[in-house]
């Protein structure tokens, strides 16, 4: 018998942590708990399981965001033909310089050691720089500008 209380207790939490996530409000997490098992859930103990939701889903440091930054922006950019709304282009246009920091801070970061000294880093520095500006030259455009000479 105690057996099945707890069992119907992992159920119900189990359950209240699916509606959580699915964001819905208190009330409706209330109602949907009482439709399903005749009794709601505290206040208290629905603040604790989101606290914990979201103490598990959040990342724990800088570049994780930073990752989430630049996957974010290159889907918008991905995008950004298909926008008509010339605010919204207007957010993309100021974005750019901070994804290209990010991106060269990122790559940076992520040297190996014996990697990260000033002309590595002056190297890359520019490189991007040059994406960022659009001032570079596609691989397949270079090869043909040799194959004409």
């Amino acid at each position: 018998m105690q057996q099945q209380i707890n069992e119907e207790k992992i159920q119900k939490k189990d359950y209240t942590i699916i509606l959580l996530k699915n964001h819905l409000s208190y009330g409706e997490i209330q109602e949907k708990l009482k439709e399903k098992y005749g009794t709601g859930m505290s206040n208290r103990d629905l603040g604790m399981l989101r606290k914990e939701i979201k103490e598990k889903t959040l990342p724990k440091n800088l570049e994780t965001y930073q990752n989430a930054f630049i996957n974010f922006y290159e889907s918008v950019l991905s995008l950004k033909s298909s926008i008509d709304d010339s605010e919204i282009l207007d957010d993309i246009n100021e974005y750019h310089d901070l994804y290209y920091e990010t991106r060269k801070e990122l790559i940076i970061k992520n040297l190996p050691k014996d990697l990260r000294n000033s002309k590595v880093v002056k190297s890359i520095t520019e490189s991007i720089d040059e994406l960022k500006n659009g001032d570079f030259v596609y691989l397949e455009d270079f090869k043909k500008k040799i194959s004409v000479k």
